[in-house]
């Protein structure tokens, strides 16, 4: 018995640090050097539970850390539309973060960048749609 209880207790120590590392494996991280302001960002947009869909994290990070600040924007949609009331945005130095939630999202998509950009159309975008 002690044998038996022991072999199931290191198999779920085995199991517990693999799904730990995964548990945001589902979404995408880039980066990209926003020429107009000279600054190298790093965007990251992942579902909150893999299994479900209906929420989703995005970051923006001021990799160079020279004072600019980064804004980052995150939607969801469904059927080519933005699903109403997922957008969201936020700014921050030297990270932005937001969270959204959304009833059945075919798909997630954010966008980073530094703010005030001179450049309002240099984004890094992100999409999330395999769900």
């Amino acid at each position: 018995m002690k044998k038996i209880l022991l072999s199931a207790l290191l198999g779920v120590a085995v199991l517990l640090p693999t799904t730990a590392a995964f548990a945001y494996a589902h979404g995408d991280t880039g980066e990209w050097y926003m020429q107009s302001s000279k600054t190298e960002i790093q965007g990251s947009l992942y579902l909150v539970n893999n299994n479900k869909p209906n929420v989703a994290q995005a970051k923006t990070y001021n990799v160079d850390e020279n004072g600019k600040k980064v804004r980052v924007k995150i939607y969801a949609t469904a059927d080519g539309q933005t699903i109403e009331g997922s957008d969201r945005d936020a700014t921050g130095y030297p990270t932005a973060y937001i969270k959204s939630s959304a009833r059945k999202p075919d798909a997630w998509g954010s966008g980073h960048t530094t703010t005030p950009s001179p450049d309002p159309y240099e984004w890094l975008y992100i999409q999330v749609s395999d769900l």
